[in-house]
């Protein structure tokens, strides 16, 4: 009975985080802010993981499901990490200047030591 209520608490969570995820992608501008992108490419992954995990619950047999897996985990792992590299490389990192640089043309959110004075 615990499992039931487990798993039933899992598929509302995913349901809602899929809710969430194309709300905050079709109503938000998000590929204007960097840390929103980041935030963006982490949620899709979250609903990826959450889907195939909730077929899992419900004994879906997907086709090639082990080739699935690969593929997922790899994908999200590698986007997951390449997220918190460019991150950290951003806020702290020794090229970060030049980098905010760059940003700052794209994304609204990114300082650099050009566009803080005009907003001081």
């Amino acid at each position: 009975m615990i499992e039931l209520w487990g798993d039933i608490g899992f598929l509302v969570f995913t349901a809602c985080s899929m809710v969430f995820t194309l709300l905050f992608l079709t109503l938000s501008r998000w590929y204007k802010s960097f840390t929103a992108t980041l935030i963006a490419i982490y949620m899709v992954g979250v609903v990826f993981l959450c889907t195939y995990l909730s077929l899992r619950i419900w004994d879906i047999e997907v086709p090639g499901v082990e080739w699935v897996r690969l593929t997922m985990f790899w994908v999200l792992g590698i986007s997951m990490l390449t997220a918190v590299i460019g991150f950290l490389e951003v806020q702290f990192g020794k090229r970060g200047a030049g980098i905010r640089k760059r940003l700052a043309k794209r994304y609204s959110d990114v300082r650099n030591s050009d566009n803080a004075e005009v907003e001081r």
